[in-house]
């Protein structure tokens, strides 16, 4: 939905009917739908921009793989440029990121709090928080996800996936009830190894990558994420951060300027539901974020990092 936000009968790809009596009800309600429901996928966006960062060296790894540590980062948000049609006044808010080893899979938490005040007047509160957890075999997912838009739930998904030795499998969703189960095939994977095979391609040096994931973010579960991936940055801008994370030890100078773009699966049109810049470092911490709706951005900030010390696995870890 880049295009517009203007007054419509149904928003199509999101599934949602509005009657606009009113231009003001209208930017409103669009903004919430377009905005809450993208938010459900830009969650586990984060998960894969950030699950890499879940691997610890009580799991033996390939030496192609980067050196990461589990790590908790908050993200100041605010609005970036608003075009005069987008309806947006101002954005501020916080993204919030968890992210644990279970020694046989990846926990992650995020929520994200966005606060919107529209152009003509009023405003309006999203909260989205999320956990999920991913085995490192990448045969199992389990998710759980909410949207709370002015303190009430407006959407919630709960459910897992199990995959067969072939990689197939399905999504079964025990919130909503009536939520049919998905056909997972060999061609998806799940938001940590997407992580792992969007870093190896940085450092391997390719410029474009496009994949199927499942994160059960909204009612389709499904998305294609299209990358590109910049040329190499070996300097970091210490005046760009806040004096809060200046000189951490897990900010690195080497960085990848990577653009993602979200598809529905099965396409037919080309623009994407949104797209998100961001300066990727190899250990899976982004120093700076932007997330383009085409009529608004929205820009994110590092505001804090912390670190997560290294603990003993079993040798062996039962899978879930």
């Amino acid at each position: 939905m880049r295009d517009s936000l203007g007054c419509r009968g149904v928003f199509d790809g999101f599934g949602a009917g509005i009657f606009c009596r009113l231009r003001l009800f209208c930017i409103e309600a669009a903004l919430i739908i377009v905005i809450s429901c993208a938010l459900m996928m830009i969650r586990f966006l984060f998960s894969m921009v950030f699950g890499l960062s879940l691997i610890v060296p009580c799991v033996a790894r390939a030496s192609s793989l980067p050196s990461v540590v589990p790590h908790k980062a908050l993200y100041k948000m605010k609005l970036g440029h608003a075009g005069a049609s987008s309806g947006v006044a101002a954005i501020d808010g916080l993204m919030v990121f968890d992210w644990q080893d279970t020694c046989d899979g990846w926990a992650v938490q995020q929520t994200m709090q966005l606060h919107f005040s529209y152009s003509e007047g009023g405003d309006s509160s999203i909260v989205s928080p999320a956990a999920t957890w991913e085995s490192k075999d990448g045969r199992s997912f389990q998710f759980q996800v909410r949207r709370i838009v002015d303190g009430l739930e407006d959407e919630a998904f709960r459910g897992r996936v199990k995959l067969d030795e072939k990689k197939r499998g399905v999504a079964h969703y025990s919130v909503p009830l009536a939520k049919k189960d998905i056909e997972v095939g060999e061609a998806v994977v799940f938001p940590v190894a997407h992580t792992m095979m969007l870093l190896q391609k940085a450092e391997a040096g390719e410029k474009m990558f496009s994949q199927r994931v499942f994160d059960g973010a909204d009612a389709e579960g499904i998305v294609d994420i299209s990358a590109f991936i910049g040329q190499r940055l070996d300097h970091m801008d210490e005046a760009a951060l806040v004096p809060e994370v200046r000189g951490h030890p897990l900010l690195t100078p080497m960085a990848w300027p990577m653009r993602l773009a979200f598809y529905k699966p099965d396409r037919a049109e080309s623009e994407p539901d949104y797209e998100m810049a961001l300066l990727m470092q190899p250990n899976g911490i982004a120093r700076s974020i932007t997330i383009d709706y085409g009529d608004f951005t929205i820009v994110g900030t590092l505001a804090k990092l912390e670190s997560y010390p290294a603990y003993a696995c079993p040798v062996e870890a039962a899978p879930r």
